[in-house]
């Protein structure tokens, strides 16, 4: 992208570690990642519209729009011309940001009768962003909630997708991930996987496009689900970005997300009630430390029985 971040990007990276190193709030912030990646967070992008398509990005102030503004890996930036964010009942989240270690988190948001929370996650050993929208009813009835997910990519008009985990480049409702580039498949921007969903997951995509809000390009994606969350209930939905610089590594990498599993890197720092929660994808229990280590004990406990038996 030309403009906001072109103009202002090493300022913004200057601001950004300056204000996380000084304070846990502030109104942008820099993580690095695994493979030398670079995040960048934002809590003032909203749109002109108040919707994820047909208006472009505006500033409005602290508070107001939660996004991935951009991000790169070593060579290779301007992956995202603002990412990651999220509309519910057509409505965005947006919240005051703060840093612990490698998540950027916002508050509790009321919208539509929720309680909605939105964090990112870098995981510090590969070049992956992880997106938790948690969506808590604490009322007596159901709640039914629409929730979009919109990013727009800094390829602008060289926007193309090259996979996808139906095996061919036609984005749909079908596709549980979607790879693309600019038109330079091996250099340029990085290569982007973005995933939106898992095998066996309770709740899939209902809609997707390639059109959202306006930054430069209007090039981009863009998925809708619908869920249901029960009274007294918190379910959550998450996704994934990851950059690599290549559009050969990014198709390799997507095997991740075809079989991601409960320990994976990416899945650092959420619990197994936490996991449970996820409506978007599927994970097998895993066992709290505390719970390992009774069974240990249970274990060693029936071994030393069935010795003295056998004496």
């Amino acid at each position: 992208m030309s403009g906001w971040k072109e103009n202002s990007g090493a300022l913004l990276i200057a601001a950004s570690l300056a204000l996380a190193a000084s304070t846990a709030h502030a109104t942008a912030v820099a993580v690095g990642g695994g493979g030398g990646s670079s995040w960048f967070v934002s809590d003032e992008i909203t749109t002109t519209n108040g919707l994820p398509t047909g208006g472009s990005f505006t500033n409005t102030g602290s508070g107001s729009g939660f996004t991935i503004s951009d991000a790169s890996i070593p060579g290779q930036g301007d992956a995202f011309d603002f990412a990651s964010m999220v509309w519910v009942d057509n409505t965005q989240y947006g919240s005051p940001l703060s840093v612990s270690g490698q998540t950027v988190s916002g508050g509790t948001v009321a919208i539509s009768g929720l309680d909605v929370r939105m964090s990112y996650f870098f995981d510090p050993t590969a070049p992956i962003a992880r997106v938790l929208v948690e969506l808590t009813n604490a009322g007596e009835a159901a709640v039914g909630a629409h929730v979009d997910w919109a990013s727009n990519v800094g390829a602008d008009a060289g926007f193309q997708i090259t996979g996808s985990s139906s095996g061919d480049t036609a984005f749909t409702a079908a596709d549980r991930w979607v790879a693309s580039d600019d038109g330079n498949l091996g250099g340029g921007d990085p290569a982007l996987v973005f995933a939106l969903y898992g095998t066996g997951a309770a709740v899939t995509a209902g809609s997707t496009g390639t059109t959202v809000f306006g930054a430069a390009g209007t090039q981009g994606i863009l998925a809708g689900f619908d869920l249901a969350v029960g009274a007294g209930e918190t379910r959550s939905l998450m996704f994934f970005h990851e950059m690599n610089a290549t559009t050969t590594g990014a198709l390799a990498a997507t095997g991740r997300y075809d079989g991601l599993a409960a320990g994976d890197s990416a899945l650092a720092g959420l619990s197994s009630a936490q996991l449970a929660q996820v409506a978007n994808w599927s994970f097998a229990a895993v066992p709290e430390p505390g719970t390992l280590g009774a069974l240990a004990l249970g274990l060693a406990a029936l071994a030393l029985r069935r010795r003295r038996a056998r004496r």
